[in-house]
Order: structure tokens, then C-alpha cells, then sequence
């Protein structure tokens, strides 16, 4: 508690300020300030992402607080690497310095006190043009497998500090991407305005658990993130019964935090399958784990009326599990359960929880769908375990954890060859190294995704991600209508299964049915609100196709900023600015392209992508034209502002695994 009576906390403190803003200014106000608010916009998104919170902006400056100093590295550098790459002349077009330290602060009335924050201001001022100056102590703090290196400028003597400071510019390691922003956070979706009734909701919370016993509530409660729940809109609930799986705890610790993540997603997945029933997707379910918001507001955010949570622990060859399963709406528990069994009956979990989730919920399944419950997909609890530790590294989505995820999964069918829940798992790593062009990835990669899923195949044409499996591999070849078949029979399987439903969005889109496609990404949302980036980008793409330009333009900007090598949505992204009358945003983009894509000709672009059948692609070549994508002139100064060089525009053809 601070002397002023306040609340303190610990937290991580990111100071940008904008350099040379009087030189802006001076050169014209009006535009300067349009750029500048443009510029702190898109930080704080990119803030909000990484889970932090941007409490002030003052003129040219801005201050925010993370819990995590890799999340405020992770954000600056980001920011960093999507802004505009020169300013093409133009001093109007702002750069950022950016300044990060640790250590107590106050939060009041939306402004942010404390050493902590003077010395992120003091830090910034150390950055040069582009920059991240990093505390030390805060570079300590941040896990040395992150792919983060930071250059150490000494130590310096800061003003209102007794004691030297050291100090170290953080930048990606070669070879290293930024991570994406974890699907965990939910700060971004509250604004600062709305936090304000926080002490006296938190008040009100304690008042009920003293007066009335309460222990449904969620533990470790976190100021600034709660907020009542009036004021945030629900969404409208389903015509079924409806239900979220929030991530079962693991109070065995971090060891055991894979088996807890693999029993919920195995939960989810074959409460989907269930007809009659609406249930939240993995990735939406387990934006909530660590947050401190009631049931309420979670079930009136995700808009079902159940919540499932609880626990599990593993104790040598012993299974514990508590599950309750609660109407959020109404505030009543319908389910309290606990369960002990060895560990060898771990196969009839799943299907024992989901069945007394839907008998909760009154659903009257047909002796088909208990059968399809009862299913296993293996009979051997050891393949089972070596699959969970695969989806677990699988969901890091990093070349090096889908490698690890991919060693788990041929661990888990050495025990069991016909498992095809691990074939189409299996299947999955290689199109994702095919996708972004990790481990070396080529041709003899896709065909090693078509032998396996055609092994999933065989061993279980009934398995929706099987058939998920098929219609990216399928995607990937440029087999569209195969593509299309095997994501109708994958929804038809598990109509949960949200992203069978993008990947349809996808393929839909290469076939001219882009207003279809954009009816798809739609019902993946609903079932998976708060999604993993790559929906951005299949929805910017089917909205720009559909001929909605300006809702496309917002999406791919979204795209972009979760993953800045993303050259397909930065494509559509300078068509869609160009249409729209942005022509200086529509050049950036292009100049972006050229970054990741020297050689970038729109025609061959769009035969690769597998575009031809879209439509619009005269519109297109004809925006990205005069964006400059075609101009001999623009890619030189491109090529020699990026170090290639400029003798010859006979360049290969992109290798960065973007479409």
C-alpha cells in the first residue's frame, strides 16, 4: 500500500515518445497530430494484444503497464516491425523511441505513478530512432528461450536515481519471430474508461463473499481487469443449450498443466460432436485461464448460459477430478463432482465428464450419439499421454515446438499405429512447416502430410479432424473442391470444430463464393470469438473478394499487426487502401511487400496464392499496379534500401511460406 493510501503493484512500464514531434509539428500541425494519434492507436492495439494496458497519452508521449516483461518486449518490437519502413521523405510519418523498466507503481485516476515509470521514461530517452532500451532487471526477468537478444549499453547514471542503471537495446535474435500475442490475455477488451469502477466492484465481490459464503468465484483476483458486468454487452444466447470448458487447473503444478490443456480440448471436442448442443471453442475457452473476471461476465462475453471448470491431479498412477458445471446466468451450480480413478481408466474420462455435462444440460442424446461419446481413439493410456504432451507443444505454434509436438505424436503411434486422432495430429505439423516454411519445409513435406492423412483415413473416416487434416493438405496442393468436401464432411462430424469452418472460408473464397465464405468466418466466430490470428487474415481476404473494402481494410490491418511477415493479407491490405482513396497507405503497403517479397509481381502472386477463380482480379492487378508493385524504379530503391543488390530485377520468387 502506498503512503498516499492508494494501491500499489508491480508491474512492467513501457514509456514511447515520439522522435523529432516540434519538427513535425512545425512542418504542418494538422497533419502531424493526425499521424501521431494514428500512430499511438495502433500501439496500444498491439498493447492490448500482448495483454498490457495503455493508461496514458499525452501529446506525443505514451505510457503503459504489462504483468510480463516478454509481453512489453514482445509489443514494442512489434509496433517497431510494422512501422513504416522509411519515411520516403515525408518527416511527417512517425517513428517511436521506446523505454521499459520493472517496479511499483500507481494507478489513479488513469494515470500512472511510481519510479518505475520515470525510469521508462528516463530509459527512452536512451533509445535512438526505432529503438527498445530494456532495464536490466527487467531483461533478467524474461525467459532465456525467448528470441530476444539485448545489447548492453552500459551502465548509466539516471537522473532522480541513486544508484547506476543498466541499460540494453533489445532486438529479435536472427532468425527468431516475435511471439504471436497469447490467446490466454483478455485485458485488450476492456478499456480504460470502464476500469474505473473497479475498487468498488472488487468491494462489492468481498461484501458477497463474506456475507453469503461464496466460493464459485474465480481466484487471483487482478486489479484492473474485472468489470461489473452490466456494463459489457452479452451476446445473444443460442436456441440450444450452450456451454463453455474453461481450462481445467493443475494444482500438481506446471508438470502436469499439459494433461489438464489435453482434457479440456478432449472435453470441448466431443461435447461438439454432440447434436443439439453449442459449445465455445478451445482456443476462446482458454482466453480466460489466469484472469480474475466472474462467471457472469464470462458466459455473457461468450454468449452461452453453462460454464464447466475444475481440476485435475495425477498422483502417480492416480487420477483426481473435480468438475462443476454452473448456470452463469442464473448463479446456480448444477454439477459438483469429484472423481478418483487410476490412471489406467483415463481413455473413459472424456466421454464420462461429457456425458455429465449434456445429462446436466437435459440433452437427449439417441443411442448413436452414446455410442459415438464412448468411442476411444486408442485403447492405450500411454499413446494417449504422449499425445497430449504433442498438443500441447503443437499450440505454441513455433517451428520449433511443432518439431517437438511432431516427435510426440510418432511416440504415441509407435504404441498405436491406427490412432488417427495422432495421424491427423501428426498430419497437421507437416502442413503447418509447409504453411510457414519451418524445418526446412518443400514439396516432399506436403507429401508426407498426404501419406499420413490417408493413413487417418483408413484407420477412422469418422474423426472430424481426420478430415480436416485431408482439406488443408488438400488446400495446400491447390485441390480446392477436394479442399471444400473435406471441411463440409469435417463440420458435418464436429459442428464445433471452428476452424473446418475457415478453412471452408478459405477455399470458398478461391472459388468465387467470397459472400459465402464470409458467411462461414462468421459462424467460426461466433463459436470462437476470440480466435487465433490467421482468422483475421482468411476474413480480410473473404471481405475483400465479397467487394466489402473498407470492413476487408480493417481486418488486414488486424492481420498484419498479430504477424507482420503475413505478404498475403499486406497484399490485399495496399489493394484495399488503394480502392478506398488511401493512396500514401496503399504505397507503404506495397513497399512492405516488396520487404518481404523483392521479386512481388501481382499476376504471379495471385496464380500462386490460388486467387484465379476469386474475382476481381483485374480490379486487383490494377490497385496494386498503381501502388507501385510493378514499378522497375520502386523495387531498385527497394532492393537497395534492404541490401540486395540492384544490377538485375530477375529475382526468385518469394520463400517466405506466405500466400
Amino acid at each position: 500500500m502506498a503512503d498516499n493510501g492508494l494501491p500499489s503493484r508491480f508491474a512492467f512500464l513501457m514509456h514511447a515518445d515520439v522522435v523529432g514531434s516540434t519538427a513535425m509539428v512545425q512542418q504542418d500541425a494538422g497533419l502531424a497530430h493526425e499521424r501521431i494519434q494514428g500512430a499511438f492507436r495502433r500501439l496500444k492495439e498491439i498493447i492490448e494484444d500482448y495483454g498490457g494496458a495503455a493508461h496514458e497519452v499525452r501529446g506525443d508521449a505514451l505510457v503503459a503497464e504489462f504483468d510480463k516483461a516478454s509481453d512489453a518486449v514482445s509489443a514494442a518490437l512489434t509496433f517497431q516491425s510494422v512501422a513504416p519502413p522509411d519515411a520516403g521523405g515525408d518527416d511527417s510519418l512517425p517513428r517511436l523511441r521506446i523505454g521499459i523498466a520493472m517496479g511499483e507503481v500507481i494507478v489513479a485516476d488513469n494515470t500512472v505513478t511510481g519510479a518505475a515509470a520515470v525510469l521508462a521514461q528516463r530509459l527512452e530517452q536512451l533509445a535512438g530512432d526505432g529503438e527498445v532500451v530494456v532495464q536490466g532487471a527487467a531483461c533478467e526477468s524474461i525467459p532465456q528461450q525467448a528470441p530476444f537478444v539485448f545489447e548492453s549499453l552500459g551502465e548509466h547514471t539516471v537522473k532522480g536515481f541513486e544508484r547506476p542503471v543498466r541499460a540494453f537495446v533489445a532486438r529479435v535474435a536472427d532468425g527468431g519471430t516475435i511471439p504471436a500475442p497469447s490467446r490466454q490475455r483478455l485485458l485488450h477488451r476492456f478499456p480504460v474508461s470502464r476500469r474505473q469502477g473497479l475498487l468498488a466492484a472488487f468491494v462489492a465481490a468481498v461484501l458477497v463473499v463474506v456475507g453469503i459464503g461464496f466460493t464459485g468465484g474465480w481466484p487471483n483476483w487482478r486489479s484492473g481487469v474485472s468489470t461489473p458486468v452490466s456494463e459489457q454487452p452479452a451476446r445473444p444466447l443460442p436456441d440450444r443449450p450452450s456451454v463453455a470448458v474453461l481450462p481445467l487447473a493443475a494444482p500438481g503444478g506446471d508438470e502436469q498443466a499439459y494433461l489438464a490443456d489435453g482434457l479440456t480440448e478432449e472435453i470441448v471436442g466431443t461435447l461438439s460432436r454432440i447434436d443439439g448442443l453449442f459449445v465455445i471453442a478451445r482456443d476462446s475457452s482458454f482466453a480466460y485461464r489466469g484472469t480474475s473476471i466472474g462467471e457472469q461476465q464470462v458466459a455473457a462475453e461468450l454468449g452461452v448460459r453453462h460454464l464447466a471448470k475444475g481440476s485435475i491431479d495425477r498422483a502417480a498412477e492416480t487420477l483426481e477430478i473435480n468438475l462443476e458445471l454452473l448456470d452463469a446466468r442464473a448463479g446456480k451450480r448444477l454439477v459438483d463432482k469429484k472423481r478418483k480413478l487410476p490412471w489406467t481408466q483415463v481413455l473413459e474420462l472424456e466421454s464420462r465428464l461429457a456425458q455429465d455435462i449434456a445429462d446436466a444440460l437435459g440433452v437427449t442424446l439417441s443411442e448413436q450419439q452414446r455410442a459415438r461419446l464412448a468411442r476411444r481413439d486408442t485403447e492405450d493410456p500411454v499413446a494417449f499421454d504422449f499425445y497430449l504432451r504433442g498438443q500441447a507443444s503443437f499450440f505454441r505454434l513455433t517451428g520449433e515446438d511443432n518439431a517437438q509436438a511432431r516427435e510426440m505424436y510418432l511416440r504415441a503411434l509407435d504404441r498405436d499405429p491406427q490412432y488417427a486422432q495422432a495421424l491427423a495430429a501428426l498430419a497437421m505439423t507437416y502442413v503447418n512447416d509447409v504453411r510457414f516454411k519451418w524445418n526446412g519445409a518443400g514439396d516432399a513435406t506436403l507429401a508426407q502430410a498426404r501419406e499420413v492423412v490417408d493413413r487417418a483415413l483408413a484407420a477412422d473416416a469418422e474423426l472430424a479432424r481426420v478430415h480436416l487434416a485431408d482439406g488443408y493438405v488438400a488446400l495446400l496442393g491447390h485441390e480446392v473442391g477436394k479442399a471444400i468436401d473435406a471441411s463440409e464432411r469435417a463440420i458435418a462430424l464436429n459442428p464445433g470444430l471452428a476452424d473446418a469452418r475457415v478453412l471452408l472460408a478459405d477455399a470458398l473464397t478461391r472459388t468465387g463464393e467470397a459472400a459465402n465464405a464470409v458467411a462461414r468466418m462468421e459462424e467460426a466466430l461466433r463459436v470462437n470469438p476470440y480466435p487465433p490470428p490467421f482468422y483475421q487474415s482468411v476474413l480480410g481476404r473473404s471481405l475483400y473478394f465479397a467487394g466489402r473494402t473498407s470492413e476487408a481494410s480493417e481486418r488486414l490491418h488486424r492481420a498484419v499487426e498479430l504477424d507482420p511477415n503475413d505478404l498475403s493479407s499486406r497484399v490485399l491490405l495496399s489493394a484495399a487502401l488503394g480502392e478506398l482513396g488511401d493512396a500514401s497507405g496503399s504505397k507503404r503497403q506495397a513497399r512492405q511487400v516488396l520487404t518481404l517479397d523483392p521479386g512481388f509481381e501481382p499476376g504471379a502472386w495471385i496464380s500462386r496464392a490460388g486467387l484465379d477463380g476469386a474475382g476481381r482480379g483485374d480490379t486487383l492487378r490494377t490497385t496494386l499496379e498503381q501502388a507501385g508493385l510493378e514499378s522497375p524504379g520502386l523495387i531498385k530503391s527497394t532492393l537497395e534500401r534492404v541490401g540486395l543488390p540492384s544490377g538485375s530485377l530477375e529475382l526468385p520468387q518469394n520463400e517466405s511460406g506466405r500466400k
